[in-house]
């Protein structure tokens, strides 16, 4: 109980701090969106070779896959886009 409580908390954290660092980092939205899909993929990459899972993801799930991330880029572009357009007026 006390472990989930600890990662709510960081979830919270990250989540409320997401739109503070949008607003204090200069790139645009598109590129800074960019950036954390490149850490993002890099860390994934990372845990994936150290786990190595056993099974293979179908080519249907992969496409799945892909066109969850790109729903999630087209959030995060306009998110950062709606802060920097806010920041500016």
């Amino acid at each position: 109980m006390k472990k989930a409580f600890i990662q709510l908390h960081i979830a919270v954290l990250l989540a409320g701090l997401t739109g503070v660092l949008g607003k204090i980092i200069t790139l645009n939205e598109g590129l800074l969106v960019w950036y954390r899909l490149l850490l993002t993929a890099v860390a994934l990459w990372m845990i994936y070779l150290v786990r190595r899972p056993s099974s293979s993801i179908a080519a249907r799930d992969i496409v799945r896959i892909f066109g969850i991330g790109a729903i999630a880029a087209m959030h995060w572009v306009a998110f950062y886009g709606s802060i920097n357009i806010r920041m500016y007026r």
